[in-house]
């Protein structure tokens, strides 16, 4: 599990989102309901392995978890087809710590929040040339936080 801690070492580019949502009975359970758990489920690009050809992927399935989330704002563009993808994560740590942005293909959200988890749902999986994880490979949509492990390199 990584949080806003390891911050400056995680990368989103390119992490494919298969699904986003509110959480108002988890916000409730964790913080007497000052605002909504806003959940993601990523395929996380662990490692880009640069060989002599095209570069290979370890990907993980993860859930990102902001807790105590507001002012939550966003677009939504879905017509080009295929999944959600994300460019980056911004924080504004010279203004406002609690501000977060995440820049995608297709989306963009604006929120505050109070703190962030990424929580991985396997080992990195080999996936060859391909970014993202097929459903099956992934164990389908999911919005579990087990917290046994993190990938190396963490």
């Amino acid at each position: 599990m990584w949080t806003e801690d390891d911050f400056e070492v995680m990368g989103w580019h390119d992490a494919t989102v298969h699904a986003i949502a509110l959480d108002w009975d988890r916000a409730e359970a964790a913080n007497g309901g000052q605002g909504a758990s806003l959940m993601l489920d990523i395929d996380y690009i662990v490692s880009w392995i640069h060989t002599d050809g095209p570069y290979r992927f370890e990907v993980a399935p993860a859930t990102i978890v902001f807790e105590d989330v507001w002012y939550l704002t966003g677009d939504l563009d879905a017509t080009a087809g295929g999944p959600l993808q994300l460019l980056d994560l911004h924080r504004d740590t010279s203004d406002d710590p609690a501000a977060w942005d995440f820049d995608g293909v297709g989306f963009a959200l604006e929120f505050r929040a109070r703190s962030f988890r990424q929580h991985f749902r396997s080992q990195p999986i080999a996936n060859g040339e391909r970014q993202t994880l097929s459903s099956a490979r992934r164990g389908g949509p999911s919005f579990a936080t087990p917290i046994a492990f993190a990938p190396s390199g963490a």
